[in-house]
């Protein structure tokens, strides 16, 4: 599949995937971020060579980020597990104000305990979002005391490769199935041709 994929025009490696190519792709940004646990760190560095999945969202959300949680989570399930070590999801809260780190982890832990909440200053947040050209989060608010308040977030899913670039974006509506069939090809995937 490998040896398949590395001669492939971009054009053609772009077919293979169930995402959408991007015109320029990501750079991994150098972005300070803390985890679920209080812990700081660097998005770079701490990512770099492997494949990571990133999804902004929020845990109140009704249905996209549970929807591309649950996804993912039964498509890594169906994966050996030199396919599924080798794959990061991080989840980045938009809104951090209700998504302290214990509600977030409760939550990711609900798909996958592996699974890495990410939270931040809202700069720090908001600079992770920009290196990937995803809106800042519009919150619906009708009052600074109400609660239950949604979001208005983007719902792709920027996807890096081993080349600590992302090509691809999934859009919201990916089907189990197509991650199940993707998530192997993107750890194979090792350089995007032509680049």
């Amino acid at each position: 599949m490998a040896a398949t994929l590395a001669g492939c025009a971009p054009r053609d490696a772009a077919r293979e995937f169930s995402g959408v190519t991007v015109p320029k792709p990501y750079h991994r940004p150098d972005v300070w971020l803390t985890d679920t646990q209080g812990r700081r760190f660097n998005f770079q560095r701490e990512s770099a060579g492997r494949v990571t999945l990133v999804e902004f969202g929020y845990t109140h959300c009704p249905d996209i980020c549970p929807v591309t949680m649950a996804n993912i989570s039964a498509a890594l399930a169906r994966q050996p597990y030199d396919v599924s070590s080798k794959v990061d999801v991080y989840f980045v809260t938009q809104d951090p104000t209700r998504d302290t780190p214990v509600v977030l982890r409760r939550w990711l832990d609900a798909f996958n305990p592996r699974f890495i909440g990410v939270t931040g200053s809202p700069s720090a947040v908001d600079s992770l979002a920009a290196a990937f050209d995803v809106p800042r989060a519009a919150l619906a608010r009708t009052s600074a005391s109400d609660t239950a308040y949604s979001v208005g977030h983007a719902s792709q899913v920027i996807v890096f490769t081993a080349d600590d670039k992302a090509h691809l974006v999934y859009p919201f509506g990916v089907r189990q199935e197509a991650w199940t069939r993707d998530l192997p090809k993107l750890v194979a995937l090792t350089q995007w041709r032509g680049e």
